[in-house]
């Protein structure tokens, strides 16, 4: 939940500092992933998809079994196209057709995959995902911010691996240091 996430933002910063003060150099900036970190989802991942087959009328699995569909297809699709397709593909969007069609097909949706459909329901689904209201602030995330903001570090945010403020050298922890 949030609370790990905050703890998390904090053991990064204190992991980074660390890895700084032993290489002789100080922790400069800090980079949040903004998912689950910045933002939580404020409506169950399980839901936003069954809920796009049933507004079309199709069967569908429960929200738990759509939920443990798409962690299963996201690991598959995560190691065949790694960095959501970087190196392969033309864009994010095409990452997440496969994503989300190949959770729609370890779900049973098989009604759901045809042609005509298929388009359709994917069209739901990932902009549903682009909707407000699918999310939530985390508290905790901004507060890990702000405080590594207040020690003068330079804070960025980093969604889906692509970093979009001031970031070079990515550490594990995706804390930039010299």
């Amino acid at each position: 939940g949030t609370l790990r996430t905050h703890c998390a933002a904090f053991t990064c910063m204190k992991h980074a500092a660390a890895a700084a003060a032993r290489d002789g150099g100080a922790l400069r900036c800090l980079t949040f992933e903004i998912t689950s970190t910045l933002v939580c989802m404020s409506v169950p991942l399980g839901r936003v998809y069954g809920e796009a087959v049933r507004h079309y009328k199709l069967p569908c699995p429960d929200d738990d079994a759509m939920k443990a569909a798409f962690k299963s297809a996201y690991g598959k699709t995560n190691a065949e196209l790694p960095n959501f397709g970087a190196a392969s593909l033309a864009n994010e969007r095409e990452w997440w057709r496969a994503m989300i069609r190949s959770t729609l097909d370890q779900a049973g949706c098989t009604e759901a995959l045809d042609d005509e459909t298929f388009p359709l329901v994917f069209q739901r689904i990932y902009s549903s995902f682009a909707s407000p209201d699918v999310w939530a602030p985390c508290p905790e995330g901004a507060s890990a911010m702000r405080h590594a903001k207040e020690r003068g570090l330079v804070v960025s945010t980093e969604h889906s691996g692509a970093a979009s403020g001031v970031a070079s050298q990515p550490l594990p922890w995706r804390c930039v240091y010299r």
